[in-house]
């Protein structure tokens, strides 16, 4: 189980350091904020 968990978070950190997102974007999605009204990844 610990080995899975690291695996994700590093998993995780590859993510976040690929992303083209801010620090901000990426703790406000985490922590469910919609407040920001992004709606540049929305498909009509």
């Amino acid at each position: 189980m610990n080995k899975r968990d690291e695996l994700q978070k590093k998993e995780l950190m590859k993510a976040i350091e690929d992303s083209n997102r801010s620090f901000e974007e990426i703790m406000q999605f985490l922590q469910g904020d919609t407040s920001a009204g992004d709606s540049e990844d929305v498909e009509s």
